[in-house]
C-alpha cells in the first residue's frame, strides 16, 4: 500500500498550532456527513473506511467487544488498538479513539446537547516518559478534524474489557492550551443532518470595532486566532481561574470564551470574554445556554432537556471583581439575542 500523499492546501500542522480550530472555520460552507467524508479518502481505502463508518453506525449506542484482534467485516486494516488513537498504517486519517477506565488525562466525560447529540472531550496524546505531546498520534485526529472526516469512538464502560460503548463522531475542537480535542457524536442516518458547519450569521448585532473581519486565514483552512493565549490569560485572571457559570476551578479544562464571534484581534478584549469550562463553552457558542442582560443570570435553553446542566439555570454569573473587566452590556444583549433565536429555531 502506497503512503497516502498529503493534500498540501488543507493540510494543518499539529506541531505548528497555537490557537484553538473549530470544524467551522476550516470547513465554513461544508455540512459534515460521511458521504463527503469518504471523498477525502484514497480511493484504494475507500471501501475499507465506507465498512468502518457502516459498522460504527449500526453498532452506534451499543455496548460490547470492541473486537480488538479481529477485522471488521469488509475493513482490511485493524480498526482499533490497545488504547488511544489508532491510525491504520500509512493512513492519513485516525480509525478510532478509545478510552479506558485506566486514562490518566482526565477525558470521557460526555454533554448532552439535547438534540440527540452529545461532545465528548478526548485529550491529545502524550509521550509516557517526559509528557511532551506527540505529533504522530495527534496528526491523524486533527487531520479528520480539518478535513471532515469522522472517526469511531469505543469507551470503556464499567471494568470488563468486553464492555465498551461504541458510536461514531465527528472532530469538531482541538485546544492547543489545553490538550483537548472535542468529538461531535453519534453520527448516524437519524442525526447525520445535525452535523452542519455554517458561516458567522451577518445579522448578529456586533460592537463597532468587532465589525472588520481581520481574521488571517492559514492554508485556506484554519483561521488564525492571533493572542489568543493572550486572551485567555487575562481572563484567567480577571475570573480568578474559575468558570464563571459553574465556579470550576480545574485550570485544564477552563477555556477563553468569546461573547460575540472572533473577528481577529479586536475580539480578544476581556470585556468580550468569559471565562468557561470546556463543555459549558461549547453550549454557550452553540446557543444552549445565554446569560439574560437584564440581570446577568444563566439562562438553560429548553433544548438541553432534563441535564445536570439545569441546575445552573438561573444563578448569577461570577462577574470578575474589577468593573473594567466584566462582561460588556451591550455584547451580552446581542449574544442573548443569538441565544433565544437558537430557542426558536425548530
Amino acid at each position: 500500500m502506497a503512503i497516502f500523499e498529503y493534500d498540501k492546501p488543507s493540510f494543518t500542522d499539529y506541531a505548528l498550532i497555537s490557537a484553538p480550530i473549530r470544524v467551522d472555520e476550516s470547513l465554513p460552507s461544508t455540512d459534515l456527513t460521511v458521504a463527503g467524508a469518504l471523498e477525502k479518502i484514497p480511493e484504494q481505502d475507500r471501501a475499507s473506511y465506507s465498512a468502518l463508518y457502516k459498522w460504527f453506525e449500526e453498532n452506534s449506542g451499543t455496548i460490547g467487544s470492541r473486537m480488538l484482534g479481529e477485522r471488521l467485516p469488509g475493513v482490511e486494516f485493524p480498526h482499533s488498538a490497545q488504547r488511544g488513537i489508532h491510525t491504520p498504517s500509512k493512513r492519513k486519517y485516525a480509525a478510532s479513539v478509545t478510552l479506558t477506565k485506566k486514562s490518566l488525562y482526565g477525558d470521557g466525560a460526555f454533554a448532552d446537547l439535547g438534540d440527540g447529540t452529545w461532545v465528548l472531550h478526548y485529550c491529545e496524546h502524550r509521550n509516557n516518559t517526559n509528557g511532551t505531546k506527540s505529533p504522530t498520534w495527534n496528526q491523524p485526529l486533527i487531520n479528520c478534524l480539518v478535513d471532515g472526516v469522522p472517526v469511531g469512538v469505543f469507551v470503556q464502560e464499567g471494568r470488563s474489557g468486553q464492555s465498551y460503548l461504541r458510536a461514531l463522531a465527528f472532530v469538531e475542537e482541538y485546544d492547543p492550551d489545553s490538550g483537548m480535542f472535542v468529538l461531535h457524536g453519534p453520527v448516524t442516518p437519524e442525526t447525520e443532518s445535525i452535523f452542519e458547519s455554517h458561516e458567522p450569521s451577518a445579522s448578529l448585532p456586533s460592537a463597532e470595532e468587532l465589525k472588520r473581519d481581520t481574521r488571517i486565514i492559514k492554508n485556506r483552512t484554519q483561521v488564525v486566532r492571533v493572542g489568543q493565549q493572550k486572551f485567555r490569560s487575562e481572563l484567567m485572571a480577571a475570573y480568578g481561574g474559575r468558570c464563571a457559570i459553574s465556579n470550576y476551578g480545574v485550570d485544564p479544562v477552563l477555556q477563553a470564551a468569546h461573547i460575540l464571534e472572533y473577528r481577529g484581534t479586536p475580539s480578544n478584549n476581556v470585556r468580550n470574554g468569559l471565562l468557561l469550562r470546556s463543555d459549558i463553552h461549547i453550549l454557550f457558542d452553540r446557543g444552549l445556554i445565554g446569560i439574560d442582560p437584564s440581570d446577568f443570570r444563566v439562562v438553560v435553553g429548553s433544548k438541553i432537556g432534563d441535564s445536570p446542566y439545569c441546575e445552573f439555570d438561573g444563578k448569577p454569573l461570577q462577574l470578575p471583581k474589577d468593573a473594567n473587566a466584566r462582561p460588556n452590556e451591550d455584547y451580552i444583549a446581542a449574544s442573548f439575542k443569538k441565544f433565544s433565536e437558537t430557542q426558536l429555531a425548530s
